[in-house]
């Protein structure tokens, strides 16, 4: 390639390389933002559980983009929850359920949406206690919601 072509590129090429890792450091800090709000929210649950304290009313800080407090308050209604989900433990006991019940084969098997239809089932099996599909278990993600009053 000549050095006019090159030249030409060179500031573009610059460019894009330069936005490349402002996106890949706000991505990182993202995935540690996440990863501190996913800690601090298990353990508030877990506090908040222990404590016996249910949904709970308070007034509080509206913060901007940056976490900066911005003077003004606001009505939150913060509610302990949890949800369930599906995890496939053994896919082969799964599959030969699946082929056992043939009116679940499109639900469960091969399917886009096979992840949500797996929890919907565990929902539903845990809330009426009945088992769940061989090769199904499922873990808990609690929560702590947050609506304002």
């Amino acid at each position: 390639m000549s050095d006019d072509v090159l030249g030409e590129f060179k500031g573009q090429l610059t460019e894009y390389r330069r936005l490349g890792a402002i996106r890949d450091a706000a991505k990182l800090a993202i995935d540690e933002a996440d990863e501190d709000l996913r800690r601090f929210r298990f353990k508030l649950h877990e506090d908040m559980e222990e404590a016996g304290v249910g949904s709970t009313k308070i007034s509080v800080p509206i913060f901007d983009g940056n976490g900066m407090d911005t003077g003004e308050v606001e009505m939150i209604n913060f509610i302990p929850t949890s949800s369930d989900f599906a995890a496939i433990q053994d896919r082969d006991a799964l599959i030969e359920w699946v082929k056992e019940n043939p009116e679940e084969r499109g639900k469960y098997i091969g399917l886009k949406e096979e992840k949500a239809a797996l929890n919907q089932l565990v929902a539903e099996s845990l809330k009426k206690g009945t088992p769940l599909p061989p090769g199904v278990g499922f873990y808990t993600t609690p929560k702590v919601g947050q609506r304002r009053s």
